[in-house]
């Protein structure tokens, strides 16, 4: 498996890869658009890891501009147990938080 910056040939697997796992029907889910965002505010923030020539798995990184902490955070669909479990095993606890959302669009 290699993990790496994202390149524009990455861009099919990057988006059925976000298409499989996030839940659709919200204009900020769309896996195309969220990229393209993505792309015009810290590119070099975007790793992908690629297994068999095939994207995997995907990281996105930002700067809050406030807090400048030296953490990551993983955000995992709960059903997903899975996954839960692999990140245990390396390292992350599970965190007594409740992720909110508002849309900002009609």
């Amino acid at each position: 498996m290699e993990i790496r910056p994202y390149q524009d040939h990455d861009q099919a697997g990057l988006i059925a890869l976000w298409t499989e796992i996030f839940p659709a029907g919200s204009p900020h889910n769309d896996p195309a658009t969220s990229l393209d965002k993505k792309l015009r505010t810290d590119p070099d923030l975007l790793l992908v890891s690629v297994k068999e020539g095939r994207v995997v798995a995907s990281v996105m990184g930002g700067y809050d501009r406030h807090r400048g902490c030296f953490k990551g955070n993983l955000q995992v669909l709960s059903p997903n147990a899975t996954v839960v479990e692999l990140c245990k095993e390396l390292g992350y606890k599970v965190e007594e938080r409740i992720s909110m959302g508002k849309k900002l669009y009609k």
